[in-house]
C-alpha cells in the first residue's frame, strides 16, 4: 500500500488496509487516496470505530467492539403520537420501529464501505446478528414488541437513546431443572389421594386433558413415542444448528408426565413441543421470548378446535429479566395459563426467571415421605408442590421406553397435567380464577414442616377424582 506525496518519490508501508473517500490537506499539500489503519488512526481518530477494516474477519472485528448479546423491548403502540405512527406504517420499511433499529446498528459499520458490492455483502453478514424478532410480523396481537440483536456499546447506548424503546437486557442463558435416577414411581398416586398414607392407585374422572393445548417450552419431544398415542405435534424449533429431536429426552420425560396414556396425569391433552433448550440443555432467554410469541400466535390459531391451553415451563436463569416477565404476563393476558418450575439451585425461587412470575404458577418439589429436597427452590414465589423426585415417565428412546428423572422439572409438568384436567372439564376459567381454585384445593399441612424454608407454603398438590 502507498501513500502518494506531492514533490516526494512513493514508498511503501504494512498495514491493514481500509476504504475512504478521498481526502485533501491543502495546507501541506497531501493528497491522500488509500490510507493504513494506523495512519489513519493519527489523522481521524474519532472516526476509526465507524469505518470497517477490510480483511479483518467478523469474529476479529466483533472482538474488538465487544459485542454482547441483548433483548430490545420496544413500548406499546399508542404511548406518543411519533410512536404510534412507526408502528401503524410498519409495512413501510422506511418508517418501521425495526428499520430505524436495523439503521442504528448497521450505519457506523457500513459508512465506511465505498465499495456498493462490498456494502451489500457486510449488510446480509451482519443481518445475522438479529436473531429473534417479537410480535414484528402480527403487531396488531402480542401485546409485547421487541427484538434480540447483538449490539457493540456504542450502538448500544444509541439504541437505548430511542424514544420508542421500554428496556434493554442481556440476553442470557437458561437450563433445564431435572436430575436423573432410576427408581419406581409415585406421583400419580399421591396427588390423587388426600390421606397422608396413601394407596397405590391413581383415581381421576372427567375428560382428563380432552380438548386442551398443553405447550412443551424444552428441549423437544418425542412426538411418536407410544405414551403420547397420537396426540403430539412439532410446533416450532428455536435452538440453532438442531431439528426438532429431542437430544436428551428431558422434554420428552416432561410431556409424558404432562399427558401420557399411563404415567400421564392429562391422557386425552394434546401435546405441542416448542424446542428452546439444545442438547447440552441450554437456551437463551431470547429462545424462550421467540417461544412465546410462537404459541400465542399458534393458539390464536387453533381455537376453534381446542378449547384451552396451558404452557410447561420447566426452565430458568438465576436472574431477574424483564423482557421474559413480561412477555409471560401478556401470554396470561391472552388467556393462556402457565406453569413454571421454581429451579434446582436451593435458592430463593423469587430470584430465578420465570419462578418469580407473578401471573403464572410456580411449582417446588417433594418425596415420597413428604420432604422437600434441599436442591428445590423455596420462598414465597412458590405457589404449590408436587411430586419431584424419582419420577418415572417417556423416554426419548421413543416406543414405550421409560426412565426415571427427578427435579423441579418434574415437578412442574404433574401441575400442568391437573391444570389441563381441570380447563377439560371448565375451559372458561380465567387463569388467575383457576390459579386460586388450584391453591385452595392442594393439601394443607401435608409436607414436614422443618423442611420448608423462607416462607414456602405447606401445600401439596390435589387433584380429586
Amino acid at each position: 500500500m502507498s501513500i502518494l506525496a506531492l514533490g516526494s518519490s512513493s514508498s511503501k508501508i504494512t498495514g491493514h488496509d481500509v476504504v475512504t473517500p478521498v481526502a485533501q490537506d491543502a495546507a501541506k499539500g497531501v493528497f491522500v487516496k488509500r490510507l493504513s489503519k494506523s495512519i489513519y488512526r493519527i489523522l481521524y481518530p474519532k472516526r476509526l470505530s465507524s469505518v470497517l477494516t477490510l480483511g479483518t474477519t467478523d469474529k476479529e472485528y466483533d472482538r474488538k467492539r465487544d459485542y454482547k448479546n441483548y433483548i430490545v423491548l420496544l413500548r406499546t403502540p399508542g404511548s406518543s403520537p411519533d410512536i404510534r405512527n412507526s408502528y401503524e406504517s410498519h409495512s413501510n420499511k422506511q418508517n418501521s420501529v425495526l428499520y430505524k433499529h436495523l439503521s442504528a446498528y448497521f450505519s457506523p459499520v457500513l459508512r465506511g464501505i465505498a465499495d456498493p458490492a462490498l456494502r451489500s455483502k457486510k449488510f446480509r453478514s451482519l443481518y445475522k446478528n438479529f436473531k429473534n424478532e417479537y410480535g414484528i410480523k402480527d403487531l396488531g396481537y402480542t401485546g409485547f414488541y421487541g427484538y434480540s440483536a447483538k449490539f457493540d456499546k456504542k450502538t448500544l447506548f444509541k439504541v437505548s437513546q430511542m424514544p420508542d424503546v421500554e428496556l434493554i437486557e442481556e440476553d442470557v442463558k437458561i437450563k433445564a431443572d431435572a436430575v436423573q435416577t432410576r427408581v419406581q414411581n409415585w406421583g400419580l398416586r399421591r396427588i390423587s389421594q388426600n390421606s397422608k398414607n396413601y394407596i397405590d392407585q391413581y383415581a381421576y374422572s372427567g375428560n382428563q386433558g380432552q380438548g386442551v393445548v398443553a405447550y412443551i417450552m424444552d428441549s423437544g419431544v418425542k412426538i411418536d413415542h407410544h405414551e403420547l398415542a397420537g396426540r403430539a405435534e412439532n410446533g416450532a424449533n428455536f435452538v440453532t444448528n438442531e431439528d426438532f429431536s429431542d437430544n436428551k429426552g428431558h422434554g420428552t420425560h416432561v410431556a409424558g408426565i404432562v399427558a401420557g396414556t399411563v404415567h400421564g396425569v392429562a391422557k386425552k391433552a394434546h401435546i405441542v413441543s416448542v424446542k428452546v433448550l439444545d442438547k447440552n440443555m441450554m437456551g437463551m432467554v431470547s429462545y424462550a421470548i421467540k417461544g412465546i410469541d410462537f404459541i400465542l400466535k399458534d393458539w390464536s390459531a387453533k381455537k376453534g378446535k381446542y378449547k384451552a391451553a396451558v404452557v410447561n415451563m420447566s426452565l430458568g436463569t438465576p436472574s431477574r429479566n424483564e423482557a421474559y416477565l413480561k412477555a409471560i404476563d401478556a401470554m396470561v393476558a391472552a388467556g393462556v395459563h402457565v406453569v413454571t418450575s421454581s429451579g434446582n439451585s436451593g435458592l430463593d425461587a423469587c430470584n430465578q426467571t420465570p419462578a418469580l412470575t407473578l401471573t403464572g404458577i410456580t411449582v417446588g418439589a417433594f418425596d415420597e415421605l413428604g420432604s422437600v429436597p434441599t436442591w428445590s427452590n423455596w420462598g414465597k414465589c412458590v405457589d404449590i408442590l408436587a411430586p419431584g423426585t424419582r419420577i418415572i415417565s417417556s423416554s426419548n428412546a421413543g416406543g414405550d421406553q421409560t426412565i426415571v428423572k427427578s427435579g423441579t422439572s418434574m415437578a412442574a409438568p404433574f401441575v400442568t397435567g391437573v391444570v389441563a384436567a381441570m380447563l377439560s372439564d371448565n375451559p372458561n376459567m380465567k387463569p388467575s380464577e383457576l390459579k386460586q381454585r388450584l391453591i385452595s384445593t392442594g393439601l394443607k399441612g401435608y409436607l414436614k414442616e422443618n423442611t420448608l424454608r423462607g416462607g414456602t407454603p405447606n401445600i401439596m398438590l390435589y387433584r380429586p377424582a
